[in-house]
């Protein structure tokens, strides 16, 4: 029987040692953490740090096929580590995903719509920058929902932009009518698919809402599928990628990737045929790829630590018609306990209005 490795053990590891169990494969789940999501769930836990190059050479041994769960690892060791051991994604997409710059150039060079912007090394980068009020700077690294990122209405504050040891990118702000993800696979077979866009909702900078059946133009995912696609072919990424776009008078505007599974594909574990966590493994391990069909329709709701008593509430009154996934984390501010998946669209409404 194969063993599946899984470097990161957050909710993604989780969810996709879950679905390798399910699927009749053995896991090992590498953490830095004792207590994370995956380590009941994993069929082996090794505990130890993202820049151990021997532990993380001992826990390869072990494994068939290795993945990971998250984008901001030791890109050089699994550089290193992929001439040896069969991390299938290898380091190109953790490289291009690392970095808000490099992730922009790429679209830059293969001719995908992005929204204006400049590197900015320091505060010297700021003259001439040749972008109007308002505009955003973002951490170039180690950014995530809404983390290191500024709105910047006036020159004022830029005084709050914190730029010692921090490099950023100034980008327009475009005012965008709606942002779509879209989730592909590329098998070790050569095997492309995508699932449909699905539509998301943000309040301060922290995805709030994914709706599964949006009312979004052929044309526009059309668009959309093609840049994924032209992505994964051209920097020949394998496994599942994710890209956020921005759409804004029909036209589609890449936003950032993530090579790994996305927070807004965990609808797909009710809503479709197959989910996002299954068809990265089948992917990786050279399996045919699963119906991207939807099985049927819902939204997903995150929950943030401060969101717990009244998930319960909700779940007391609307559990015949919503599923709760508990990550069995510390509920603190802000960060993401869990989720809900609503099969009724008429609470729609009211989660927009009142879930933030």
């Amino acid at each position: 029987m194969k063993t599946i490795g899984i470097i990161g053990g957050g909710q993604l590891g989780m969810f996709l040692a879950l679905y390798a169990y399910k699927m009749g494969y053995e896991t090992a789940v590498y953490d830095v953490k004792d207590d994370c999501c995956a380590k009941a769930i994993a069929g082996e836990f090794v505990l130890g740090s993202f820049d151990d190059e021997e532990k993380l050479e001992a826990f390869c041994k072990k494994c068939d096929v290795i993945t990971f769960e998250f984008e901001n690892i030791n890109k050089e060791l699994i550089t290193k580590l992929a001439k040896k051991y069969n991390i299938v994604q290898r380091e190109t997409p953790l490289v291009i995903s690392s970095s808000r710059f490099n992730e922009k150039s790429m679209a830059d060079e293969l001719g995908i719509s992005v929204p204006r912007w400049k590197f900015i090394e320091d505060e010297k980068s700021l003259v001439n920058l040749d972008l109007n009020y308002p505009f955003l700077m973002k951490s170039n690294s180690l950014g995530y929902d809404g983390k290191g990122q500024y709105m910047i209405n006036k020159p004022e504050d830029l005084n709050e932009v914190e730029f010692a040891g921090v490099t950023y990118l100034a980008e327009e702000k475009l005012d965008f009518d709606y942002e779509i993800s879209i989730i592909a696979f590329r098998s070790t077979t050569g095997e492309f698919v995508t699932y449909e866009p699905f539509y998301n909702i943000h309040h301060k900078g922290i995805l709030n809402i994914t709706i599964n059946d949006p009312e979004v133009p052929e044309a526009v995912a059309d668009e959309a599928k093609g840049y994924i696609e032209r992505i994964m072919k051209e920097k020949d990424i394998l496994g599942i990628l994710c890209c956020e776009f921005f759409v804004k008078d029909d036209k589609v505007y890449f936003n950032e990737m993530a090579p790994r599974p996305h927070n807004s594909g965990h609808i797909t574990m009710d809503t479709h045929y197959f989910s996002q966590y299954e068809n990265h493994l089948r992917a990786i391990l050279g399996l045919p790829l699963g119906s991207t069909q939807a099985s049927n329709n819902g939204f997903m709701v995150n929950v943030l630590g401060q969101d717990v008593e009244k998930t319960k509430e909700f779940m007391s009154e609307y559990g015949d018609v919503a599923k709760y996934y508990d990550y069995h984390k510390e509920p603190v501010y802000n960060r993401k306990v869990g989720h809900l998946v609503v099969y009724d669209y008429q609470l729609l409404d009211w989660f927009i209005e009142n879930w933030k």
